[in-house]
């Protein structure tokens, strides 16, 4: 015997949780070298955009308290210290990139905000995160969101 009264609690059930089951990745972003699956909270600044064999993105937090810039490309043979000197100079750091392995990350403050460099460089291919605002919850969006199976240096350990 079926009971038509308890249809109806099962099925409002099922439906609120499917609504409740909303993905943990808001979209993921595709840049060639990486990908980044932009966690919900997160918006899309400026798409994965292609400059020769150079690609650029940037995203920001809803509440645009951090932001994230990255660029990739190849290093043509340049080495990791240079590049990283060369982006720190492009960010006006006021010291230079400290080095652990190979990551390298500095300091820097533009129009009162403070941020932070890593930048690292795997099978000639480099990477720059530019993180501002808050910067701890930039990071951990970045080393749980990018993903590089071609090239897994990129990934920020």
């Amino acid at each position: 015997m079926k009971h038509p009264c308890l249809a109806l609690p099962l099925a409002l059930a099922l439906a609120l949780l499917l609504l409740l089951h909303q993905p943990v990745c808001a979209q993921t972003l595709d840049a060639g070298y990486f990908t980044l699956d932009l966690p919900k909270g997160w918006d899309v600044i400026t798409p994965p955009t292609r400059e020769g064999e150079t690609v650029s993105l940037v995203v920001a937090r809803t509440d645009r308290r951090a932001s994230v810039s990255i660029v990739s490309g190849p290093t043509r043979g340049t080495r990791m210290d240079m590049i990283a000197a060369m982006f720190a100079q492009l960010f006006q750091a006021q010291e230079p990139p400290a080095q652990q392995g190979n990551l390298h990350t500095v300091p820097f403050a533009r129009d009162g905000v403070s941020g932070r460099l890593w930048m690292t460089e795997s099978q000639g291919i480099f990477i720059v995160y530019s993180l501002s605002g808050d910067d701890r919850d930039a990071l951990n969006m970045v080393r749980s969101a990018v993903k590089s199976e071609r090239y897994p240096g990129l990934v920020l350990p």
